[in-house]
């Protein structure tokens, strides 16, 4: 999406220089009259305003050459003097369900320009929850429906424009139903106002998706009511807040909006958009012409309703735009794998004053990214967006974002097949020591043991959880760490190591798994049930496949897992119901050898997180015994259509490539493989089915070289990829395997661990996705908070612990073995500062021997 920028003409000419300090407005994709399809896309426009207020347009781009829908409004110009406004509404698929059209005439002197009727209208579509949520549904208690206005009128600051003259009038702010508010923001609501009909209602359930739950436990409703505001003539931003506070299940409630008498919300279903008692906000732009807003409410289901009413000057001159624009939000992401939808308004303005969501982005530079004005995390990520543009992360995409971990850290002990050594490693990555208790949960959610200790900062402690009181023979659950301080203070990682049978010092595998807080709504995970042993008999070996789900929220929530083949047919899908801080394992070797594909867990809530796993165990046998060839674990994702790199080494065996699609539609991924040196070595453009999964085997393109995967899918939340590692004896049997899933560039300071115990080497690896060398500086500290110095035991003369950076070439790749500086039977943490942040993705590859390969990723 080409962002535009708008600002008036000074002394006659207009500026052409776009830099940091203009105020950005909406993003316009302009397309030739006629039907919008890829072959009549015009260009790029540039709207300026001219000294005596009329409005110019000038091609900044040649005809684009695709055009992918990623917003809800886009213009069309239509001629030098009357241009077109489509809105487009998606459904779960991404598809366009419908399109509305409005043409207004451009004004051409003065300023002024008169907006014509609406030529047809849509449908929107809109994803639902599988099941409802439980929602307390109480009895209707309603106040009067007076239809008289209330002399009370909204105070709120007065709109100050830049860039343009305000089109009159100060902000008005109303809390429907309810009594005088002032938010999280400090920004003050009025009592209810200004209604013509309808009764009052509240409830005292907590609202999702809002600091500010006050305002959306009232409401007026009824079949039909309205509101008269009073308001210069001008154009507005009008924002409208909702929550279903009554009804738990869709279809229950269903009614229209209008605005000086023209529909402008159609057949509103409040909780197939954002489930029970959830916030929902829907911006419309409408232009005031006989000084009254008029505002009407009806239903075609039960009763019409509104929670709260922002009303604010659009910025930028007078209503010359091009009429009515729209955006919606709900603070749940409840069933599909596209994003919330955010949009441009379709007005010339930039979008108004304030933060109405408090995610620290104006209203003004959401409209310009793209992101929802109404909704602080517009990708259901679980990061606000304000936030994600100090990180560099993608506020538009779900798979892109830095996660910071709570200050309580779960994760899960297993002590099934004979028993494992399990460690919970602790890291300090603050400057200050934290008290730390680590509560190991057993299979039902008791709480059996307890253990309290000191980390000093950078420092590192594993807690030994296979010795704890509840950590019982044939059974698993929960270990909790909780500490004193600020989120991310901590980070952790539970490893497994899994002994040969009648022997205390080999193994049969390895493995981690890293702490998260979980994630909302819809994730996946891939699968595979191919036998990678090619020693005689060993295509026999069962290859087990375990998805694992873990609720980590506080009540029991259900939702539906579903398995998708390789062609991205189903499988087979089941619902079930996983309680509070409990785990459901299913099966995915149930659907036999030699499938592959990915498994999607979709709650019925996005309020809870779930933690989504699969470990894979490789049988050394058809599965009659619990010993073992290998295993490795990976971590349910968000679907990504940033720059991703993953690590390739297939020097001692096989390394491939695992690309799903988690969307309902086709994805085009870049695919590129390079060697160390940053030399291309595979690249093409790779079509992935909806829901789908492709394997591409590196091992003859890097041809004994070590390299990486670089992926860059043409879809925003769209590819999870893994590339997987078999390492392999002569005979083709299979010594080990792990895998390292793809990642984007992000962080300023990445931080994992390394190990010298039972030795292990720890191999770091930098990829450099990027067309220009990155540099890094690499320290250690060992577990007690001492820096390590020096150079390799070796003597070789390596800028490691010196403080040097190393560069990695364009393209690169860069490994180094940390063991060479260090003595054994140590472990600590190791760090990477990149010379310029979002440059490098690192891992620290455990190995002991031939017996297992531990992937540890470093991140912010």
């Amino acid at each position: 999406l080409v962002q535009v920028l708008e600002w008036p003409s000074v002394g006659g000419h207009t500026s052409m220089v776009l830099n940091a300090s203009e105020r950005p407005v909406i993003a316009y994709r302009h397309l030739e009259y006629g039907s919008l399809s890829e072959d009549n896309i015009g260009g790029v426009f540039l709207r300026t305003q001219n000294p005596n207020g009329s409005w110019s347009w000038t091609a900044l781009a040649a005809p684009l050459s695709s055009f992918e829908i990623y917003t809800d409004i886009s213009l069309a110009k239509k001629s030098s003097s009357e241009i077109m406004a489509a809105y487009h509404f998606q459904d779960q698929s991404g598809a366009i369900s419908g399109i509305r059209m409005q043409s207004t005439t451009e004004g051409t002197g003065g300023g002024s320009g008169s907006s014509s009727s609406s030529s047809s209208s849509s449908s929107s579509s809109s994803s639902s929850s599988t099941s409802s949520s439980s929602s307390s549904s109480s009895s209707s208690s309603s106040s009067s429906s007076s239809s008289t206005s209330s002399s009370s009128s909204s105070s709120s600051s007065t709109s100050s424009s830049s860039g343009g003259s305000s089109s009159g009038g100060a902000s008005v702010r109303i809390n429907a139903g309810g009594g005088a508010f002032t938010d999280t923001l400090g920004q003050s609501w009025s009592a209810d106002s200004y209604y013509v009909g309808g009764g009052a209602y509240s409830t005292s359930s907590a609202i999702s998706g809002t600091a500010n739950d006050a305002l959306y436990q009232t409401e007026r409703y009824e079949p039909n009511f309205s509101y008269a505001i009073p308001l210069p003539a001008g154009s507005y931003v009008v924002v409208f807040h909702f929550a279903e506070i009554f009804w738990n299940s869709a279809g229950k409630r269903v009614f229209d909006v209008t605005a000086e008498g023209q529909l402008i919300i159609d057949d509103l279903d409040i909780w197939s958009l954002a489930g029970s008692n959830a916030a929902y906000v829907n911006l419309q732009v409408v232009d005031v012409n006989d000084g009254v807003l008029n505002l009407g409410f009806h239903a075609s289901q039960d009763q019409a309703k509104i929670a709260a009413i922002e009303i604010y000057p659009t910025q930028g001159g007078s209503s010359s735009s091009s009429g009515g624009g729209s955006s919606s939000s709900s603070s749940s992401s409840s069933s599909s794998s596209s994003s919330s939808s955010s949009s441009s308004s379709s007005s010339s303005s930039s979008g108004g004053e304030g933060d109405i969501d408090g995610d620290g982005l104006t209203n003004a530079e959401e409209l310009a990214l793209g992101t929802n004005p109404g909704d602080p995390d517009t990708d259901d990520d679980a990061v606000w967006d304000g936030q994600e543009t100090t990180d560099g992360s993608s506020p538009l995409d779900q798979g892109s974002h830095i996660e910071v971990l709570g200050t309580t850290l779960c994760l899960e002990w297993n002590q099934f097949l004979g028993g494992m050594a399990n460690f919970f490693e602790h890291t300090n990555l603050s400057n200050h020591p934290l008290n730390i208790t680590t509560r190991l949960y057993d299979i039902a959610g008791n709480e059996r043991d307890a253990v309290a200790f000191q980390l000093q900062p950078q420092a590192e402690f594993d807690v030994s959880v296979h010795d704890m009181q509840g950590a019982d023979p044939n059974s698993y659950g929960l270990v909790c760490s909780t500490y004193q301080g600020n989120a991310g203070d901590l980070d952790g990682r539970m490893s497994y190591y899994k002994t040969a049978p009648g022997s205390a010092t080999n193994f049969q595998f390895a493995m981690a798994l890293p702490a998260s807080n979980g994630k909302y709504g819809e994730q996946f995970v891939s699968f595979n049930t191919f036998p990678p042993n090619f020693a005689p008999g060993g295509q026999q070996n069962l290859v087990a496949n375990w998805i694992q789900i873990t609720n980590m929220g506080n009540s029991s929530a259900g939702g539906i897992v579903t398995f998708y083949a390789q062609d991205g047919s189903v499988l087979g899908s089941q619902g079930l119901t996983v309680g509070a801080g409990a785990r459901v394992d299913l099966s995915a070797h149930q659907f036999g050898p030699y499938q592959v594909g990915i498994v999607s867990w979709r709650p019925a809530t996005s309020t809870q997180p779930f933690l989504l796993r699969n470990v894979r165990y490789v049988y050394d046998n058809p599965g009659y015994q619990s010993t073992f060839d290998t295993a490795f674990q990976l971590d349910g994702q968000y679907g990504s259509g940033e720059v991703m790199v993953a690590p390739l080494d297939p020097t001692a065996g096989s390394a491939i490539v695992e690309m799903s699609n988690v969307l309902d539609e086709w994805v085009s991924v870049e695919t590129a493989i390079f060697d160390e040196a940053g030399n291309q070595r595979f690249m093409e453009s790779v079509a992935v089915p909806p829901k789908g999964t492709i394997h591409l085997i590196s091992d003859s393109l890097l041809a004994g070289s070590r390299g990486m995967v670089r992926l860059d899918p043409d879809k925003r939340s769209s590819i999870v990829a893994v590339a997987m590692h078999y390492g392999r004896a002569s005979d083709g049997s299979l010594l080990y395997m792990y895998g390292a899933s793809a990642f984007q560039a992000l962080g300023s300071v990445l931080r994992t661990t390394y190990n010298t115990y039972l030795n292990q080497a720890s191999k770091l690896v930098l990829l450099n996705p990027s067309s220009s060398p990155q540099g890094a500086v690499i320290s250690m500290v060992r577990s007690d908070g001492s820096p390590l110095t020096g150079t390799a035991t070796g003597g070789t003369n390596d800028p490691i612990l010196l403080g040097n950076p190393v560069v990695v070439p364009p393209y690169g790749s860069y490994q180094v073995d940390l063991s060479a500086y260090e003595a054994p039977d140590n472990y600590g943490m190791v760090s990477v500062l990149p010379t310029n942040p979002n440059s490098l993705v690192s891992w620290v590859l455990r190995q002991r021997g031939s017996e297992y390969v531990l992937p540890a990723r470093a991140r912010q």
